[in-house]
């Protein structure tokens, strides 16, 4: 099966920031961000969109 961007005749492009292949990622030891977890829900944090991009700028150095 092909994938589909290949399939559609869809070019990408991806530009790493980091040194490194995975960027924050690799950095972050496989935690991940999540907007409305089920940890959050339990500590009643509230989240939005604009405060997780927010968030995420900020620990990627956008620093917004």
């Amino acid at each position: 099966m092909q994938p589909i961007l290949q399939k559609n005749k869809i070019n990408v492009l991806m530009i790493e920031k980091m040194d490194r292949i995975g960027g924050n990622s690799v950095l972050s030891q496989q935690d991940f961000a999540v907007m409305g977890s089920d940890l959050q829900k339990k500590e009643n944090i509230q989240d939005s969109v604009e405060l997780f991009l927010k968030d995420l700028n900020k620990a990627g150095g956008g620093g917004v």
